[in-house]
């Protein structure tokens, strides 16, 4: 699998304080957490960052790129982000070697369209979106395609077991986990009309009819 550069700083600042000033230059204040070793805080261009993230590559090995000519081979651990637009505003990284598999979260992408789909207007339901796995950092995929075209309306899922997987990569998720099964179209709920106020009046009026009628039968 390809991996992607991104340039970064290192920083020494650090707090809210110093965070909100890098936001404010158009910059994404990050971690680069280790297994060994303190983290590093780093500091990415807000604009890079959020074309890596959005169009290239956000499951896969990164490479962060610095001023001095080194290079960080990274994955991304985590991201927050504002609640309105979406951007990045803060994203913590975690180094890795290239030589030693790491575990991540990959999304899945369902391809073919289930013939079952077209003729019986059946309902893709997908219950599962991310596969966890394991693999050695350059063989992490930016997703795995799951194709659906055999889906039988009304039959099987497709499960976890059934999907292959790109060379290097082994699956952590159980095999017998479910992704998608095509079901049948729903049913619409048979819904009635409120009867008009006359009708309702009506009816009561002959109920009440009624229960004179059986009065008077009755004191005969």
């Amino acid at each position: 699998m390809s991996s992607y550069d991104l340039k970064a700083q290192k920083r020494t600042a650090d707090g809210k304080g110093a965070a909100k000033k890098l936001r404010a230059s158009g910059h994404v204040p990050g971690v680069a957490y280790s297994k060994q070793g303190a983290p590093e805080t780093l500091s990415i261009n807000a604009k890079d960052l959020w074309d890596v993230t959005t169009h290239h590559h956000s499951h896969g090995l990164l490479n962060l790129n610095f001023d001095d000519g080194s290079t960080l081979p990274v994955i991304i651990k985590s991201i927050q982000r504002h609640p309105v637009s979406h951007k990045p505003q803060s994203i913590d990284f975690l180094r890795v070697s290239l030589t030693e598999t790491v575990e991540a979260t990959v999304p899945i992408a369902l391809i073919g369209e289930s013939q079952s789909m077209k003729d019986n207007d059946g309902i893709l339901v997908q219950s599962l979106h991310e596969i966890h796995v394991k693999a050695l950092p350059g063989d992490l995929p930016e997703a795995i395609e799951v194709d659906i075209s055999n889906l039988e309306f009304n039959g099987a899922p497709i499960h976890v077991s059934e999907v292959a997987l790109p060379q290097g990569v082994t699956a952590l998720t159980a095999g017998d986990t479910a992704i998608a099964v095509v079901n049948p179209p729903d049913v619409e709920p048979i819904v009635e009309e409120p009867m008009d106020p006359a009708d309702v009046e009506a009816i009561e009026q002959a109920e009440r009819d009624a229960d004179e009628q059986d009065k008077d039968e009755n004191g005969k």
